[in-house]
């Protein structure tokens, strides 16, 4: 008993415990929650979310120019201030480009990506989607 207290004392070992038991947790619960989502949507509704994630994924590292690492760097408070309302102002400045080429391309767009038309509704999130990405 001695030598499990012993190790569970231990500050690394107790973190690192915490550190496990959420991450099993989280996987626990995102079986779960998929077990229910694929019940209530077909395979080509995650198909097309795929394809969404997808175009928010790669729009997303040229949205901040990565500002968003940088923001850590600096001592001084407001130099780490003005990054982060700098990688603010870049993804607020792409997500509202994207919105007017979405508007204007939206056929050739949708095209290209061979994007099917029942989902075309989806395209109007990405810009919404792309600024809340850049400012988490």
């Amino acid at each position: 008993m001695s030598i499990v207290k012993k190790i569970f004392g231990n500050t690394i070992i107790k973190n690192l415990s915490y550190l496990v038991t959420g991450t099993a947790l989280a996987q626990v619960l995102i079986i779960l929650f998929q077990l229910i989502l694929r019940r209530i949507y077909t395979p080509a509704d995650f198909g097309a979310f795929a394809v969404y994630m997808s175009i928010i994924g790669i729009i997303a590292v040229i949205a901040s120019l990565r500002y968003e690492q940088t923001i850590i760097l600096p001592a001084d408070d407001n130099k780490a201030y003005n990054l982060l309302y700098l990688s603010f102002g870049i993804g607020l400045i792409v997500s509202v480009l994207t919105a007017i080429l979405l508007f204007v391309f939206k056929q050739p767009i949708m095209q290209l990506i061979n994007f099917p038309e029942k989902y075309s509704y989806w395209l109007a999130f990405v810009p919404l989607s792309l600024l809340l990405l850049t400012i988490y």
